[in-house]
């Protein structure tokens, strides 16, 4: 009885380790603020579906950022063409502001598009999303800032923790909005001068598992947000 438990054990083991080598390997990258909001919500029900998938997650935002040795398929923030390489867009984006519920409140609480310069205009660029923004909003529009940031997540949690305003969308801060650690205090909405891309290869598409991935996102981001 002690061998046949030890050769069903080994067995047992054998299977889990062919299994494991048998899987394949899909480096993905994405910028880590859309990594950290929209995918993480979405890419273990992708793993849960392909058993025979796994996955190393990379980050980067700018195509030019993405190490195309290693990396099978990027998400970026970017504005195409790319020779070389197939792509599709995921989301436009139209950035609204957003601020911390403590903002909304007081003689300088935001109400009206003209209250939001009565604080701090939080960007990760030179401030042209915002100039855009005031331009459509017919106010003012220069734009001063004693802080810039190169990662969009820090810009997020400035917003959270009540230092400004930050000009996002729902699919990056769906959650924060939906658990009130952000809000919109205003509708008016700017289509931005990039979108998020799905980007591979042109020859990755021949790779079924490259295929099955990207056929994943496209459908996934065609879906409400949320």
């Amino acid at each position: 009885m002690a061998m046949q438990q030890i050769s069903e054990s080994i067995r047992e083991i054998s299977a889990d380790a062919y299994s494991t080598a048998a899987k394949a390997t899909l480096t993905v990258s994405v910028p880590s603020v859309f990594g950290t909001t929209w995918l993480a919500a979405r890419i273990f029900l992708f793993l849960d579906a392909n058993p025979d998938i796994r996955m190393w997650m990379r980050t980067a935002v700018d195509f030019e950022e993405v190490d195309w040795r290693e990396v099978d398929v990027a998400i970026v923030y970017g504005k195409p063409p790319w020779t070389g390489f197939w792509w599709r867009i995921l989301h436009s984006i139209y950035a609204s502001p957003v601020c911390s519920p403590q903002l909304l409140r007081g003689q300088k609480g935001i109400r009206e598009p003209r209250d939001v310069l009565h604080h701090r205009l939080l960007h990760e660029d030179d401030g042209d999303q915002w100039r855009r923004w005031l331009t459509e909003a017919r106010l003012p529009h220069s734009v001063k800032s004693d802080i810039y940031f190169d990662n969009f997540a820090m810009v997020l949690q400035a917003a959270r923790d009540g230092h400004g305003v930050a000009l996002t969308n729902d699919i990056i801060s769906f959650r924060d909005l939906d658990e009130g650690r952000l809000v919109q205090p205003l509708t008016l909405g700017v289509a931005t001068t990039r979108s998020y891309y799905c980007i591979c290869h042109e020859e990755g598409l021949a790779n079924p598992v490259i295929a099955r991935f990207v056929d994943w996102l496209v459908d996934q981001a065609s879906r409400p947000s949320g």
